[in-house]
């Protein structure tokens, strides 16, 4: 296998036009290995879910708004 690279993502507040609105939205990019690590573990534990642990850290972006990385 080659370098491991880390899965990212990217959070910012999001402007709410509902109640029910998320307060966070975003998107995380995946690498295949990640993908073919949780799928094994879901074969290996026989169980539907995996739980995952994330982190983030606030930053702002170029424009000054709040946005957090994980």
């Amino acid at each position: 296998m080659g370098k491991w690279i880390k899965s990212v993502g990217i959070l910012r507040l999001n402007t709410k036009t509902k109640d029910r609105s998320p307060d966070l939205i975003g998107s995380v990019k995946m690498h295949s290995h990640l993908i073919h690590t949780l799928v094994d573990e879901l074969d290996e534990s026989g169980e539907d879910v995996v739980e995952c642990n994330i982190a983030a850290w606030q930053y702002r972006d170029k424009d000054g708004s709040p946005l957090l990385n994980y």
